[in-house]
């Protein structure tokens, strides 16, 4: 039996939270088709689209592979919500999409 990466893991405990709790959809995206694109896309009930690109430790600058602080920059300045999720934050970030849902219902 392989073990899954520590990155993998933290994709896995996300997209349960999304799909089970939050009444989303989250896409774990392909890096062969475009490198550094993030690692997933969460879609929350009310339009909200949020972009998320996953670390096996908090990051720092040298955390990033080529392109990947570009696209998480880019889609930013598109207004979209991008963020970098890690060990440390996890629970933050499952709070922020829990939000995020909310607001739909509100």
């Amino acid at each position: 039996m392989s073990k899954r990466n520590p990155e993998g893991i933290i994709q896995d405990e996300i997209v349960r939270h999304v799909e089970r709790h939050l009444g989303g959809i989250c896409l774990k995206n392909d890096a062969t088709s475009r490198q550094g694109i993030p690692d997933l896309t969460v879609f929350l009930p009310g339009g909200v689209t949020v972009l998320l690109e996953v670390k096996k430790a908090r990051p720092t600058p040298s955390s990033y592979r080529p392109n990947q602080q570009y696209y998480l920059d880019r889609f930013r300045k598109m207004r979209h919500t991008a963020w970098t999720v890690f060990p440390g934050n996890i629970a933050q970030v499952k709070d922020n999409l829990a939000f995020l849902a909310a607001k739909d219902t509100a």
